[in-house]
């Protein structure tokens, strides 16, 4: 058996791809060499992230937001930068994978169990594809906001009720504000999220929560740059987190 076989069939195992129902194409999206050696792992697909790759002389790229998306009309019309993106992992027999909701949910490497981690919070219990934490010692929503700031490339933002005290909070990565409302019937006193929607600013207020917004691609670095260190401990692989900066 390939690398690539063996390398694909123990991670999607790991990050137990059958128990979601995602609109991304979870696992393997564009076939490479079977054999490789080095990997890159990077939040999104760019040319950026792709060239570094090419650099590197990377094999495989995995990826949490991959090219290929149920509903897609991709990939009966390959073209524009979709196409050269495409062009450019076949013409240097890169493979790509990618991971949606089982790297955001995963609890050791998952972008939310990574978040918590890093600002010294317990992974209490699982919210959506995120979890619910419950310090031993409440936080003021300045203290939360100082240890977010201190683990993210870009300062986060606060909105809705910012008094006071935080006992528990809800953090789902990427575009979850949608979840506000399952946030607050949970009965936690913050919710951490990649981005806000307009109405979610006005409504954490009505709501009494305190909401964090600390940029869709920065609540999902955690993730891909925990699975980078994964693959170098657990599979012997030359393994590296790419990180190609978006404040959004």
């Amino acid at each position: 058996m390939s690398v690539r076989h063996l390398f694909l069939k123990q991670l999607n195992e790991y990050l137990n791809i059958e128990a979601f129902e995602d609109y991304c194409v979870n696992g393997l999206q564009v076939e490479g060499n079977p054999e490789f050696d080095r990997v890159v792992t990077g939040v999104s697909v760019s040319r950026r992230l792709f060239e570094a790759a090419v650099d590197r002389r990377a094999g495989m790229i995995i990826v949490h937001h991959g090219l290929f998306w149920k509903g897609s009309p991709h990939p009966f019309h390959l073209t524009g930068i979709l196409r050269d993106r495409v062009k450019l992992l076949l013409d240097h027999g890169i493979n790509l994978a990618a991971y949606h909701l089982p790297l955001d949910a995963h609890p050791e490497i998952g972008n939310n169990a990574g978040l918590l981690n890093a600002i010294g919070c317990p992974v209490s219990e699982p919210f959506d594809v995120g979890y619910i934490s419950r310090p031993d010692t409440p936080l003021t929503p300045e203290e939360l906001r100082e240890r977010l700031n201190r683990c993210l490339p870009d300062p986060c933002t606060a909105y809705g009720d910012l008094s006071g005290p935080i006992r528990s909070l809800a953090v789902v990565s990427g575009g979850a504000a949608g979840r506000l409302e399952s946030a607050r019937a949970a009965g936690v006193d913050a919710f951490v999220t990649g981005e806000p929607s307009e109405p979610s600013v006005r409504s954490s207020e009505e709501m009494g929560i305190c909401y964090f917004s600390i940029g869709h691609y920065n609540s999902e670095r955690p993730g891909p740059m925990a699975l980078a260190d994964h693959l170098r401990r657990h599979f012997d692989i030359d393994a590296e987190f790419v990180d190609v900066p978006n404040a959004i």
